[in-house]
């Protein structure tokens, strides 16, 4: 039966989506506490993203932990990699910095530090979007990843624009940071998922 509390209406059906996207990003943020955990945390948010938020396939938890479940054990080393190596490179920042503020020439190479932190995030994106959608090795999906974000810059650009976007979002209105990964997350998948599409062909 029809009506505006219909499920077909699309005042429902929107506040329904927002509905899902704000149980997404908690999921998301409670399983990202424990630190290690969030690379698979990552994962089945982009999964569910793809699968739920986008699709209307299956529910939203029961999407989400599955694909936690799932990837948990190669998305974690890989995680704490990345998050090994955004540490020595925000280290390396701050010192460099203080070595141009001290006087020193060469302290003015500190941006090159920032530019890798963005490039490895850029590369966790890939990753962990190949992750929720192929089995593969850890070892191949870490090359087919590197190989996607240098062979289409095109997409690790709007990767980067829709990071930035949540980013400032979150800033400006800090409440957003109940929406914005999700969003973010949405709003990259399509492009990621446009290039997985050619790639499979």
């Amino acid at each position: 039966m029809g009506g505006i509390f219909s499920y077909d209406n699309p005042i429902m059906s929107a506040i329904s989506k927002i509905a899902n996207c704000i149980l997404l990003n908690m999921l998301f943020l409670i399983c990202c506490i424990p630190i290690v955990t969030a690379g698979a945390s990552f994962t089945a948010m982009y999964y569910t993203v793809e699968k739920n938020i986008k699709n209307n396939r299956g529910y939203v938890c029961s999407s989400f932990f599955t694909s936690f479940k799932e990837n948990l054990k190669k998305a974690t080393p890989v995680w704490l990699l990345i998050l090994g190596i955004e540490i020595i490179f925000l280290s390396d920042y701050f010192v460099v910095n203080h070595v141009r503020q001290a006087g020193n020439m060469l302290g003015n190479i500190y941006p090159l530090f920032l530019v890798m932190m963005v490039l490895v995030a850029l590369y966790a994106v890939w990753f962990f979007a190949n992750l929720a959608r192929f089995d593969n090795s850890v070892k191949n999906l870490m090359k087919n990843s590197l190989i996607l974000m240098i062979r289409f810059p095109g997409t690790t650009f709007l990767i980067f624009f829709a990071l930035v976007f949540a980013c400032v979002i979150t800033y400006l209105i800090p409440i957003a940071g109940f929406l914005m990964p999700v969003i973010a997350a949405w709003l990259f998948s399509a492009p990621i998922e446009h290039v997985f599409s050619k790639c499979m062909k």
